[in-house]
């Protein structure tokens, strides 16, 4: 039913469908004459079968009229029905799109024309237009809509694999540590957005693990070669030096000048190269030049803030103005009382 006819309908009386499943004793004294179809009043009924339920007269038009209890049944029953049907049908009967990719050879003698419609989950071979073979069954392909892996990325073509879409990438493929059950894959083997995780090697023979979608997506390069662009080595070669060659073995994650970044938090142990003074300190204040050997480079005292010693001379200038201003007028008044 459309809004408007609703709303013509709330103001009218209970129609005789309602008024014949009123249920005959749990209303009480309600007089169901005295209702309109939009009524919010709880009404126990009582339909032909005898099923009883209580709802509002607007409820029960929101529903056109049904008894849950039948509608539930009546749903089943044609679930069954509609089953039963396919059941004794052929898949051309019942899916006719689907069976124009039924494959036309590798099927044996089984076709569209013969096969049962509720074969189940027995996988058959389908093609597509483009000429792909793959197997599934009946019930996936119509259920799921399943359709062409090789088409949808999802099989391995010579189209889509990884070393000719990303020959780039499959350069760094690790070809002695990416097995299958003791067979060696290749990128020539899996889908250029696989979420498999393989092994790869860089050209510097970092040996690493990610997932080809990744790599793919993001453009992930090796971690290893990443970290040392930004490494402390890299970036800083002449404070690299005073890298502590022992002390940062055990005491730190990063052992080496290669192994930190320029702007790490961490603290280091270091060696002066002038006094051999060992000393800690963080990485990235060393790099900025705030953290030096406190030996060859002791703190002084911190100069004054220019900008607060400029505030307070001109709060004394101020002062000092203010204070003249009182002495000469006490002076001026003095000399008038005199007068």
């Amino acid at each position: 039913m459309t809004l408007t006819t609703n709303l013509v309908l709330y103001e009218k009386g209970l129609s005789n469908k309602l008024l014949s499943e009123w249920h005959p004793t749990k209303n009480n004294e309600i007089n169901p004459n005295e209702l309109t179809y939009g009524s919010y009043e709880y009404i126990w009924w009582l339909c032909a079968e005898g099923h009883e339920w209580g709802a509002t007269p607007a409820e029960r038009l929101k529903k056109n009229e049904e008894c849950p209890e039948c509608l539930k049944k009546n749903k089943a029953q044609k679930k069954t029905t509609e089953k039963e049907n396919k059941a004794s049908k052929t898949l051309k009967e019942v899916d006719p799109e689907l069976a124009k990719q039924w494959h036309p050879t590798k099927n044996g003698n089984i076709t569209p024309d013969n096969v049962p419609f509720d074969e189940k989950w027995t996988s058959y071979w389908w093609q597509c237009k483009r000429g792909h073979s793959w197997e599934d069954s009946i019930k996936r392909r119509h259920d799921h809509k399943t359709v062409c892996g090789y088409c949808s990325d999802k099989l391995v073509t010579g189209e889509n694999c990884l070393a000719n879409k990303y020959p780039n990438l499959a350069k760094e493929w690790f070809v002695f540590e990416n097995e299958h059950v003791g067979d060696i894959i290749t990128p020539y083997d899996v889908v250029y957005n696989s979420k498999e995780i393989v092994h790869w090697v860089c050209e510097h023979g970092h040996i690493w693990e990610e997932r080809i979608s990744k790599r793919v997506k993001n453009d992930i390069e090796c971690p290893k070669c990443v970290r040392l662009k930004k490494s402390l080595a890299v970036l800083n070669p002449v404070l690299a030096k005073e890298w502590h060659p022992t002390k940062n073995q055990y005491s730190f994650s990063a052992k080496t000048p290669e192994d930190v970044v320029a702007s790490s938090n961490q603290y280091a142990w270091w060696l002066c190269p002038t006094c051999s003074n060992e000393f800690q300190a963080r990485v990235n204040q060393r790099n900025k030049g705030e953290e030096r050997c406190k030996i060859c480079h002791p703190p002084t005292s911190k100069p004054k803030n220019s900008i607060q010693s400029s505030k307070k001379d001109t709060y004394k200038a101020v002062r000092n103005i203010e204070d003249q201003r009182i002495i000469f007028e006490n002076t001026l008044r003095n000399k008038l009382n005199k007068k």
